[in-house]
């Protein structure tokens, strides 16, 4: 009888350890996949830029095949946002939509170029470039 419980005590003892390998590997693999996540994908994560800024970035899909950016304008102005993206026969879509998400202007780039221009009053506007190729971008905001 007292065999029989050293086995069981062990294989339970075993089974405990190997439970706890596995809870801090999952603990310990999920910062890494939140990291991997696309920083920029969405119109609530989009990083800030001013008028008169051009961004240099890149688009990797299917994990990141949209970048937001938000700006400020803060007396009403004509905007113009343009892109130009390589390799030019990739296919990219540019976007402007309001603080309330309401979509303003789309352009879809050919020859490696797209381009908005929007009259626009006093408040925070969102910009996104969107595509299902990978490509890299420069993003002017004036």
């Amino acid at each position: 009888m007292k065999n029989i419980e050293t086995k069981t005590n062990s294989s339970m003892g075993k089974r405990v350890a190997w439970g706890v390998v596995w809870t801090a590997v999952l603990f310990m693999s999920v910062p890494v996949s939140a990291r991997s996540r696309d920083a920029d994908g969405s119109r609530l994560q989009a990083r800030h830029c001013s008028l008169g800024d051009t961004i240099n970035d890149s688009l990797s899909p299917p994990r990141d095949s949209v970048d937001w950016r938000s700006f400020r304008v803060t007396e009403g102005k004509r905007v113009s946002v343009t892109l130009t993206h390589k390799p030019v026969k990739g296919r990219v879509t540019l976007t402007l939509v309001s603080s309330a998400g309401g979509e303003l202007g789309r352009s879809t780039s050919r020859s490696g170029s797209a381009s908005l221009a929007q009259q626009l009053k006093p408040g925070v506007y969102y910009v996104s470039v969107a595509s299902g190729q990978s490509v890299k971008y420069s993003l002017s905001v004036r």
